[in-house]
């Protein structure tokens, strides 16, 4: 990461490198000209790997970083991380619901439900209960 560079800056050029590259939308018209060598710098795997390292290091805290590292991650469409994902929700579901909201959309960026529609702005509980009832799923 970049050391003059805030950690959600630095995700969400981190997110619009793996969607660049997994998806194949082209997202560097959504560059500022001060993250374009970022951008070209980093391969997908390098951004997914600094997401992870910061999501596995911050799971206890609540920071705008870390929702904003696990959109990114989730990018990636990729089942590997289902069990980040999943230990995201399961230390934080009572405490930074935008985290556990962030990984829920990951999950069910490989096809798997998880929300069925919840909104996190319009009804939080229900967020919580469906993120609660997927930890059951899948015996967390």
């Amino acid at each position: 990461m970049s050391i003059d560079m805030k950690p959600e800056d630095f995700f969400r050029i981190a997110m619009l490198k793996i969607e660049h590259c997994r998806t194949n939308v082209d997202n560097t018209e959504l560059l500022r000209v001060d993250e374009v060598t970022l951008f070209n710098q980093l391969s997908a795997e390098e951004f997914e790997q600094a997401a992870l390292k910061y999501i596995n290091k911050n799971t206890v805290a609540d920071t705008e970083a870390l929702g904003t590292a696990i959109f990114a991650l989730g990018k990636s469409h990729d089942r590997q991380f289902h069990p980040v994902y999943l230990k995201v929700i399961r230390a934080l579901i009572n405490s930074d619901l935008n985290a556990c909201y962030q990984a829920a959309i990951a999950i069910e960026n490989f096809g798997e439900q998880v929300l069925f529609g919840g909104d996190l702005f319009t009804s939080p509980e229900l967020v919580k209960s469906r993120l609660a009832e997927h930890l059951v799923k899948n015996g967390v």
